[in-house]
């Protein structure tokens, strides 16, 4: 099989995810490769934010009937 070289980036960031991503050659190339912890925690984060902001509107809604 080929030498094949990459480097592999997050695409919201710039990070270098090389520490993140294993290669398994067993059955063909598999490639994974763990997603930006930055931008994951930024991620959930967000998600929570719009959560509670959700969340208060459903109990101000509720309120003011």
């Amino acid at each position: 099989m080929p030498l094949l070289y990459f480097e592999v980036y997050c695409a919201n960031c710039g990070e270098g995810l090389c520490k993140l991503t294993t290669v398994d050659e067993r059955n063909g190339i598999i490639i994974e490769i763990k997603p930006c912890p930055k931008c994951l925690k930024n991620a959930e984060s967000d998600g929570f934010n719009k959560g509670i902001l959700k969340g208060c509107e459903v109990t101000r809604e509720q309120s003011e009937e």
